[in-house]
């Protein structure tokens, strides 16, 4: 039954890019309570198509069921009387993504529809945040666009810098504010086919790389907010045009152009081969947006020669040539290296700020660069740290069981006979290390890249503290609560990661308010920790979790220390745990789910891995707290 079950339902989810491996888990779009397919949604609808294309949208709930009842409806009916009904493609549904085929010229009219699906006497409307779907007869920049499709991106302009020739394979920048992955810019308006998507968006610039196949000369470019697709869906006629571009494949006869193949380093130098160089040319290097000019080597004609300055060590950076009289030209972009301190260690990072230590535990720390060899040392100011493992791009050390004095230390590599070599600066700063007890708990994660942040583990379960007077609170439940006036529906937060579960926590008590006892025990939980008290306590994501298995026998040793009132995790399978209920305990949960009736949760049984269950079960909960105790300054 479960497998007709799987075979006659398919999640549309990809908005949401979260894809899991199912151990002894079926997915259902029956919501058991109400016996019903939740509503369909729908996150990557198209803004604009043209008749007689194929479009593709991904979302949740949309069911094969559903696939002979999916209509256009124009935005201004409101009794569905000028339905389109829509065919599924040759691929139909699969996997989260549905396929439909938008009816040719003469089977409905231009204009803006919303996409929606109907259900018996229900009917759902399928709807992007920011408008409905336009639907064009066909494809050209010499139109009026639809009323209502308008271009979102404000004050959209070149940021040339002073570079208006370009080459195929180079960057262009447009400044302005809204922009999206989806964006188009369009190089020609007789071959659409040119076009490209921007590669990076920020706040306020896209990024696009000039595509193959633009002829070259002056070009006016045309920015649309439409996607570029692998499939024919068309882009919306709603444009900004951007005038003044010249595409070039050389400058006054420089020919042969050839980058460096390997990165370059900072501070030495970089060669160009090619031929035209003159003398008086000049280089300009640029890296986000900030451009320096520098001399070149007129000796090692007819190459180009040049020093990079170190400050670019690390960095992607655009070498564009400098000619008097003539418009910046960019020869295209070389990756650089970390700054080699000498001939032993490059690439160097490492934390800014290590923790002191408040109780004498050691810490172990990662180092990256690369060149390092077997028999390394890490010196930090006098004192030699353990070598815990190294490979030639990284080396992990561990100080010694003992607090570090606060300060700034020297961090040195030890190589044989050699004089050391800086590495760079760490500053100690007063903070716990793993397994102390501090911060409300038992610290037992810290970030790799800030050990200044870490996570903490209340010393006991939920189920069995001794501050909770309400028995009905022991038995802590996930998700679905009844009550007299019905059900209330679970949260369904899906992120799974380290840093995630306080958000995750904070989605269930906005859906489930005072009627999520897992909440509600740590919104009321406060811990006393050498007179300081510690709130904010929430319940962990799956791979918070999942970190508090794999050191849970550190964390039961510290947490079962004499005067700390801590307990060691119940590794019970959930058969023989005594249940609260008519359900057994299905052992930690997290606040992770996986679908609307489903959640992760972890059994600390045989290393056992992350399970889904559902949230009508009943669980153990070990409540989790993070703190950061990195300088304002950084």
């Amino acid at each position: 039954m479960k497998n007709n079950m799987i075979k006659s339902i398919k999640y549309l989810f990809t908005a949401l890019s979260f894809s899991v491996v199912l151990v002894s888990c079926e997915l259902s779009a029956i919501d058991p309570m109400t016996n019903t397919i939740p509503d369909p949604h729908a996150y990557t609808l198209p803004r604009a198509v043209f008749m007689g294309t194929t479009i593709k949208i991904s979302g949740s709930f949309i069911v094969i069921s559903d696939s002979g009842s999916i209509y256009l409806r124009p935005v201004t009916d409101h009794s569905g009387a000028g339905d389109v009904k829509l065919k599924l493609s040759s691929d139909g549904i699969t996997g989260w993504t549905l396929s439909l085929k938008i009816p040719a010229s003469g089977q409905l009219t231009e204009g803006r529809y919303n996409l929606v699906v109907k259900r018996g006497a229900q009917t759902f409307f399928i709807k992007r945040t920011l408008a409905a779907m336009s639907v064009y007869a066909n494809e050209s920049f010499n139109r009026d666009p639809i009323p209502g499709d308008d271009i979102l991106v404000s004050d959209c302009t070149l940021d040339t810098q002073g570079v208006l020739q370009y080459g195929v394979g180079d960057e262009i920048i447009l400044k302005g504010i809204g922009f999206s992955t989806t964006d188009s810019l369009y190089f020609s308006t007789s071959n659409p086919s040119l076009r490209a998507a921007p590669y990076l968006v920020t706040e306020k610039n896209a990024h696009f790389i000039v595509p193959n196949g633009v002829a070259e000369g002056t070009v006016n470019l045309k920015f649309s907010n439409m996607p570029v697709y692998t499939v024919r869906t068309g882009y919306n006629p709603s444009y900004i045009t951007l005038s003044g571009l010249k595409i070039a494949k050389s400058l006054t006869g420089i020919t042969g152009i050839t980058l460096p193949a390997t990165p370059a380093v900072g501070g030495s130098d970089v060669i160009i081969s090619g031929l035209g160089f003159a003398s008086g040319d000049k280089v300009v290097v640029r890296v986000d947006g900030i451009s320096e000019t520098l001399n070149i080597d007129e000796t090692a004609f007819p190459n180009l020669k040049f020093t990079l300055p170190t400050i670019y060590a690390g960095k992607t950076v655009q070498v564009l040539l400098s000619r008097i009289a003539a418009p910046l030209f960019s020869l295209g972009f070389i990756t650089t290296d970390a700054s080699k301190k000498n001939s032993l260690i490059a690439n160097v990072s490492m934390p800014n700020n290590i923790p002191s230590g408040l109780q004498g535990k050691s810490l172990t720390f990662l180092i990256n660069g690369s060149g390092f060899n077997a028999g390394d040392k890490i010196v930090l100011g006098t004192t030699v740290l353990t070598t815990t493992a190294i490979t030639t791009s990284s080396i992990l050390v561990t100080t010694a069981a003992a607090n570090t004095a606060v300060g700034a230390y020297d961090i040195k590599l030890r190589r044989g006979t050699q004089p050391d070599e800086l590495l760079g600066t760490v500053n100690v700063i007063t903070a716990p290390r793993l397994f102390e007890y501090a911060e409300g708990g038992i610290v037992y994660w810290l970030d790799s890249k800030n050990p200044l942040k870490g996570l903490v583990c209340h010393v006991k379960d939920a189920i069995a503290s001794s501050n909770i007077t309400d028995d009905e609170l022991k038995k802590v439940v996930f998700g679905v609560y009844s009550t007299s006036d019905g059900v209330v529906l679970p949260a369904t937060s899906l992120n799974k990661a380290i840093g995630t579960g306080a958000a995750n926590t904070l989605s269930i008590k906005n859906i489930q308010g005072v009627n999520s006892r897992a909440v509600t025990f740590c919104d009321t939980l406060k811990t006393i920790v050498d007179g300081n008290e510690y709130k904010n306590w929430y319940i962990p994501s799956i791979d918070e979790l999942s970190e508090m298995y794999n050191v849970r026998t550190s964390i039961n040793a510290a947490a079962t220390v004499s005067g700390r009132g801590g307990e060691s995790f119940n590794s019970q399978s959930s058969a023989t745990q005594s249940s609260p209920g008519k359900l057994a305990i299905s052992g930690y949960m997290s606040s992770s789910a996986i679908t609307f009736s489903r959640i992760w949760a972890c059994s600390f049984q045989n290393s056992q891995s992350p399970n889904c269950y559902l949230k009508t079960n009943y669980f153990r909960l070990r409540a989790v707290r993070s703190y950061d105790r990195t300088p304002i300054s950084n």
